[in-house]
Order: structure tokens, then sequence, then C-alpha cells
């Protein structure tokens, strides 16, 4: 039996949704489900923390955006019991206009993004360890499971809010006015780097054909400003009852597939789930030819992955770091970026939106965060970063890096107007942060590796 949060997308999309697609395959497989409807911003976290039976479900899901997944992680995590109740997995199913976990999940499944093929995921799926990060800022506990936005990436989520009716497109239309005007905000990000800090005599001496990263840093060592000069529903956002996102049509996610096909699909029949096989597009796993290869060619830390470490040593990495708080003082082996910022952006998984992959190599539980830092004025790299053009796998450009780390602490420049935080495209207060991963915190439903 599963537990459904619904959520009432801006036009009721998400309920015609439930009622024409996802409702009559559960009831093909022979799935249970209890219906809940959101009614106002936060609706999700208070029911999920406040649920009394929550562990007789076996599963979670929601036909929503991010929003609501992010209220009801954090909903399992204010729970008494929530070492037990964070490991009920999440069925997701796209309502939104951005849909990024939606996304990673079935690029990780191997199907194409659509909702026939997230409903058969959620279906026939298993429960998959998921990262989460832990963020803490002023006095309060967040849990991320998708990205933490500062600069020009956080305004464009913020800023086309009022252009939600266009659905996903709302987040390019904003990007391109950004690109127009490209505000840079000042601040400070340290991040503890994934694996072992290399000794200062450890530190490669060889340079990628590439670009030159800022990996390839001794311990201590400042990552000096860019020499090179270039061209001048968290409960803090309320939604007035209307749900977490708009999600234009069912179609959207695959202009060419015919929707109509789930009209043969009779709920009261009595028909093995082998029926829903049938009229689902081919879910033959994916085999990306554009995914760069590794090569003998350049042994610099960017280019070589960093040394696994045996299990007792990374333990012993992983509890002291979570051990570290914000208001802890920074150890010295992190590593500072400091002075003027278009952007930075922590992500964890492949997708931020259906239409946006900002990774290829990535895994639902990794256990590290990418940190995307852009600099200074290079309006060019930018627009490669919003073409999908510059990827942890693929280009780095002169002003735009990616780190693999384990936590890191943003403090932005307080001063500053026309700023914004967001987690997981929720607005937070303007204010420091201190991020940590905790690598398979929570479960998701996934097809299995092949």
């Amino acid at each position: 039996q599963w537990y459904q949060r619904r959520v009432r997308g801006g036009k009721g999309i998400a309920k015609k949704m439930w009622l024409n697609t996802v409702k009559p395959m559960l009831d093909v497989a022979s799935i249970t489900s209890e219906v809940v409807y959101t009614e106002y911003s936060g609706h999700a976290r208070d029911y999920v923390e406040r649920c009394k039976d929550i562990q007789k479900y076996s599963a979670i899901m929601t036909v929503s955006g991010d929003g609501i997944v992010f209220e009801v992680f954090n909903g399992l995590m204010k729970r008494d019991d929530h070492n037990e109740t964070i490991k009920i997995p999440l069925a997701i199913i796209p309502g939104g206009s951005g849909n990024g976990l939606c996304a990673a999940i079935l690029h990780q499944s191997g199907v194409p993004l659509t909702i026939m093929d997230a409903v058969y995921v959620a279906i026939r799926g298993v429960s998959t360890p998921l990262d989460m990060v832990r963020v803490e800022q002023g006095d309060n506990v967040m849990w991320s499971f998708l990205s933490i936005a500062w600069g020009i990436l956080s305004a464009v989520d913020i800023e086309s809010e009022k252009m939600r009716w266009m659905g996903e497109a709302r987040f390019t239309v904003e990007a391109v006015k950004k690109l127009v005007s490209f505000p840079i905000k000042s601040g400070k990000v340290w991040f503890a780097p994934l694996g072992e800090v290399p000794n200062n005599d450890q530190t490669s001496s060889s340079s990628c054909e590439k670009v030159a990263s800022p990996k390839n840093l001794p311990k201590n060592k400042r990552i000096e400003k860019s020499p090179i000069k270039t061209e001048s529903e968290f409960s803090i956002a309320p939604n007035n009852g209307d749900g977490d996102d708009e999600f234009g049509s069912a179609t959207e996610l695959d202009p060419n597939f015919d929707f109509t096909a789930l009209n043969d699909v009779d709920s009261d029949s009595d028909s093995d789930i082998q029926d829903i096989d049938s009229k689902i597009p081919d879910r033959s796993r994916v085999v990306s030819d554009d995914v760069p290869q590794e090569t003998e060619s350049c042994r610099c830390n960017k280019c070589v992955p960093p040394p696994q470490l045996d299990a007792n040593r990374e333990q012993e990495l992983t509890e002291r770091i979570e051990k570290i708080g914000l208001h802890s003082q920074i150890p010295d082996d992190w590593q500072l970026i400091d002075g003027n910022f278009a952007t930075v952006m922590a992500f964890t998984l492949t997708h931020l939106s259906i239409g946006f992959q900002a990774a290829k190599k990535i895994s639902l539980d990794s256990g590290f965060v990418y940190l995307m830092h852009s600099r200074g004025r290079s309006k060019k790299d930018f627009l490669q970063l919003l073409v999908q053009n510059c990827t942890p796998e693929s280009n780095e450009t002169r002003t735009i890096h990616f780190e693999k780390v384990r936590a890191f602490r943003l403090e932005p420049e307080l001063s500053e107007s026309g700023a914004y935080v967001t987690i997981d495209g929720e607005l937070v207060p303007y204010e420091a942060l201190h991020a940590c991963i905790h690598k398979g915190l929570a479960r998701v439903m996934c097809l299995p590796n092949q």
C-alpha cells in the first residue's frame, strides 16, 4: 500500500495527471493508495511530520515538482523516528516546472523522460539510496536533495516565479534577461575536497590541455581571482494554496509520445502488470555516445579521479567532516575561494530539471557534491553553462570550474541587494550556510543498475 501525496498544480494539472495517467497504471498493478491534497505552502512537510502511522506504507508517491519533494524529505527528517522513516522510498512523478529529481532517477534507470516511464519506474523499481545534504543556516537545519544556489542561477529561479504559467520555459526567459544584466556578487566559499588533500610535494605539476583547474592546489592554498580580463515551497514563499509547481501538459516531457494509449487501460481490469509494459516506449538502457572517456594522455588531478580510500579511512574522514558545523572553526586543510562571483551552485544529481542536464557521470548516491563556481564577467562562458556545453565531465571554461567536495561553507556579502540563496529551488534567508553530504541517507524508487 502506498501513501500518495499529491499537489494541486497551478491549474489542476496534477489532479488530471493523477486521475488519467497515474492511478489507472497503479490499478493495473494492483497497488492501493491513499490520496492527500496539499492546500498551502508547507502542508506536505507538516502532514508527513505528524502522520502517526506513516511506517505502514511501503512508499510515498508525489505527483508534483521538486518543491513538494523538498517538503516531504524535510518533514520525514523532523520526526522523532526519522532514522527509520527517511528509509521509506519516494516514488516521484513529474508534475512541476523543474522535476530535477525525477529526471535524475529516469536517467539512472535508463528510460525516456516521460510521465508514463516515471510511473513504470515507480511500480517496477526498487528502493535505491539517495544522497542528502545537511544544510545549517542560522538556527535552522534543512535537508537538500538537489541543489544549493547563490548568484545568477538562484535569481533566475526566484525571479521567474511570476512566469510560472510558462512551465519550464520560464527559466530560459529569465536566464536570458540575467545574461544581459549579468549581476556580480561578492563572498567567500570554503570547501573540503573529495578524498585526501594532497601535501605540497604530492601536487601534480602537469596541467590538463583543456583548462588549468584550481583543484591542482596544495592544502591551505587560496584560489586566487582569475587573472583573465573579460567583458564588461519552503514556508518563506507563500503559494496561496496553488500548490508547488505548474506543469503545462502531460506531453511536455516527450512531444513525440502518444499518451492517448492510456485510454486503453481499464482501471478495473485484472490484467497482469505486463499490460503496462506494452504501452510504454522502449525502456532499453540508454548508452550516451557523448560521454567523454578517460584517457591516459593526461594525468592531472582534474582528469584522474581521487584515489579510492580504504573503508576505515573513508569512515574516519566522513565522521570528522560531519562533526563540523556552521559555527565550527574551518579546518586548515579546507580550500578557500573568495572575490566576485557570477554564481555558485552545489548539486548532487545529473539533472537540475527535466530540460537541464548538469552532469553525466554521477549516480544518486555518489557520496560527493559538485561545487560549481563562476567568476569574472564572461558572458560567453556563462552562456556555455546555460546551453549545457560546460559540465564537470566535458569543458570547464576560464571562469567556470567544478570541484568534487564533501562539505562547503558559503558566506555571501550581506550588504548587497537583489541577491538570493536557494535550496532545491526554495528561497531561504540571505546569510551564511554550511553544507555536508550524507551518502545514501534517503531512498527513492529506481530501476536497478544493469
